[in-house]
This record gives C-alpha cells, structure tokens and sequence, in this order.
C-alpha cells in the first residue's frame, strides 16, 4: 500500500504552487454558479485525504469511539498528520471495497487489468487536500496501479477554506449511475452539518450546504433524531451512536425507508397535537417492530417500513385516540423527555401484537358489508392460533394457564357452533 503522505505540508503547498504558475486559468460552471481552476498533474502519496468527507462521518465517529481517539483526531487541525491519513486511509478503502466489481472493472487491482484511465479530475486545494476523489484515490493507492502514480487535479483558485469548498463539492457528486463514488447515507448529511455548524443553527445555511431542499433536510433532520434516540436505548443488535446498525434485515438498506416513514408518521402526529401519552404509546410500537426486524429472526413479515405505516394510517390513528382517550394531558412532541422515558415491559411482543389487531380490524371494518367477513374472520382466529402454537408451544412455556384458556376457547367455539347450526334451520 502507498503512504498516505511523503512530504511535509509546506513542501506540498510549495509544490503546487510551482505547478499552478505554469497553467492557464479555466473556469466550471457547477449549479448555477463560476468556479475558477488550475489544472495540474499531482503524484498520488503526495496529497492528503480529506478527512472529514461526507461520506464517512458517521464512520469516522465510531472509530474514533472504538479506538479510544480524541474527538478531534479527523478535525481540520489534525488533517495532515500521518496517523490520522493512515486510519482514514483504512476507513475509505473499505467504502471502495464495497464496489469492487465496478472499481476492479474500471482501474484494476493488485493483479492489473483495468478498462479506463483516468475519467475525471480529483479537487484539490491549495495544501493538497483531496476535497473530490478521496475514494478511487485509496483504491489507486492500495493496489499502486501504475498508471496512477500521478493523478490529473483541479486546484481551486479562489476558494481556500475548508467551509468555502466543501459546499461545492456536495454540489458537484455527478448521479449514483454514471460515477464510481458511493451513495451518501441519509443519515451522513445530518453529521456533517451538525460537525460544521458554530452556536448558531441555521437550517436553511446547512441545507444549502447540503445541496438539499430545505424539505428535505428538515426530514432527515427528523429521522436522525429519532434514529439516535432509538439508539441511545442500546437495545440488543444496536449499539449508542453506531448509525451503521441501523440497518433492519428485511427491507432495510441504510434503513431510510423505515426512519422516512417513521420520522413522516411522528410528524402527522405532532402536526395533529396528539397527546405525549398517545403519541409515546404508539412510538413503543414503531420501536418494537424496528427492534423485531433487526434481529436473527424476524417474525413480522414484509418489509419494516411498510409495517411501520400501517401505524400511522389515518383509521389506526383513530384508533389509538379510542384506546386511549383518558390520556390527553398536553400536546406531544418528536421526542420523549430522555429522564422520564419509560420503556413497556411488553416491548419485544407488542408490536407484533399490534399489527395483529390492525389486520384483524381492518378486515372486520372492511368486511362489515361483506357476507364472508364471518367466516373469513374464523380464518383469521385460526391462522393466530396456528402462529401461536409454532412460536411458543415449547418447553418451559405455562401449560397450566394454556389448558384453562384453551378450554374457555373450545366452550366458545362449542357455543358459536350450535348458533352455526341453528341459523342453517
């Protein structure tokens, strides 16, 4: 593997410096605005990782959180220092490694091959930090490909500082589909503002930052709340802070699906007034289905977020305000007073408990016209009985308690049966 850096900051600065005297000026239009650059030919172990890259922030604070690191140890003051190049160089490679077939294809490895030079320029500032390019940079130097010992930049010409350029860079991503980079996690987008923003909170400043709609960041912003508040509970499978365990096992990828419905749901009811109570209710419901399909072996079919909906439809809401009315203290809010959170000791069986009842009451208010809601109501009691015996007929489970409830069941079905037959008369 190459070195992340040969040479002392200054001498790097002094080098492109000499090379940028020798080229012209060119200008780039990116989103609407005119960036002046110089074109320049850099070797590769020569310029620094940029380390604070969008892409890996949410990375870069579990490294630090698991390898004891201080705070800053990826900041701006400690950017150019060899042990923090070597960690980030360990941590984008593994972002490279994730589209190996596409980079191997475009550039080769460490046994050649390669279909492509160099498609488009690396940015670059003037103190050689990689602000564009950071991920096919680690896998040129990983494999020392040796067509890219050198590498072609764009120097910024005007831009220096770190809060002027790395705005443009968000702006600059070409599409997922015609560019080796990796998609940007929703959850990365947030990280980054919160990493760069003074005292002062300006959403609409971030958004920009971002390149997103300010709809759109103020959703994610949401989602991230949520998400960290489900993560500070360390429940099994997750871990404080570690965005990356979000990822349920079914219908999961980054889990942006599941926490766009989930943060849209919590919004309605906030944007509704539900009451804290009602609204906390129904988040232990949102937070056991999340917890179910993140484990080994999910019981709730489908796909999380489609299970996480369903809490939210408009009749499940009615619902809820039925079960319960007695709890309309005050207004509710997107978050749970953190000193008060009271977590249900039911949290691992109630969710799936309660899309139980949505698809039963759905089917009853769907089927109250229906001539078949009786029998298909049967078939429904039937399939529940069947899952309950495969999930929890099973040694240690109270037998005692099974028999007396199953006999008042048999006394039922006994009863309903002589209705059955009567009304055949």
């Amino acid at each position: 593997m190459a070195k992340p850096i040969l040479l002392v900051p200054k001498d790097v600065e002094k080098i492109i410096e000499n090379k940028r005297k020798n080229e012209e000026v060119i200008t780039k239009k990116i989103a609407g605005s005119t960036y002046k650059f110089r074109r320049i030919s850099m070797k590769l172990e020569n310029l620094f990782y940029y380390t604070k890259n969008v892409r890996t922030t949410s990375i870069r604070k579990e490294y630090i959180k698991d390898n004891g690191r201080p705070d800053d140890f990826f900041g701006r003051e400690k950017m150019t220092n060899k042990d923090t190049q070597t960690a980030y160089h360990e941590i984008i490679f593994a972002e490279a490694e994730k589209r190996r077939p596409q980079l191997t294809y475009e550039f080769g490895d460490k046994d050649g091959g390669g279909n492509s030079s160099q498609t488009e320029e690396i940015y670059i500032s003037k103190n050689g930090i990689i602000y564009n390019g950071n991920t096919r940079s680690a896998w040129w130097r990983e494999y020392e490909t040796e067509q890219y010992h050198s590498v072609n930049c764009l120097v910024f010409e005007d831009l220096e500082r770190e809060d002027e350029i790395y705005p443009v860079i968000n702006k600059i991503d070409p599409p997922k589909d015609q560019d080796i980079k990796q998609d940007i996690r929703w959850y990365e987008y947030i990280l980054q503002a919160i990493d760069q923003r003074d005292d002062k909170i300006d959403e609409e400043k971030e958004a920009r930052d971002a390149n997103l709609e300010i709809e759109e960041y103020q959703l994610f912003m949401k989602m991230y709340l949520l998400a960290k508040e489900f993560l500070e509970q360390e429940f099994e499978g997750y871990e404080a802070e570690k965005f990356s365990t979000l990822r349920p096992k079914r219908g999961g990828g980054d889990g942006e699906l599941l926490w766009r419905s989930f943060a849209g749901g919590m919004a309605k009811l906030e944007k509704d007034g539900l009451p804290n109570t009602i609204r906390h209710e129904i988040k232990m419901d949102a937070w056991s289905i999340i917890k179910n399909m993140n484990s080994e072996s999910p019981t709730i079919p489908g796909q999380a977020y489609k299970a996480i909906n369903k809490l939210f439809s408009d009749q499940q809401i009615d619902r809820y305000k039925k079960e319960f009315k007695d709890k309309t203290e005050d207004s509710g809010t997107l978050l749970d007073d953190a000193e008060e959170l009271n977590i249900p000791s039911d949290l691992d069986e109630r969710g799936t408990e309660r899309l139980d009842e949505i698809t039963e009451q759905d089917t009853i208010d769907r089927d109250k016209t229906n001539k078949n809601a009786f029998g298909e109501g049967v078939k429904l009691l039937t399939n529940k009985l069947r899952t309950l015996s495969a999930n929890n007929l099973r040694s240690g489970y109270n037998r005692d308690l099974a028999l007396e409830e199953f006999s008042k069941l048999e006394g039922e079905v006994g009863r309903v049966r002589t209705l059955l037959d009567k009304s055949k008369k």
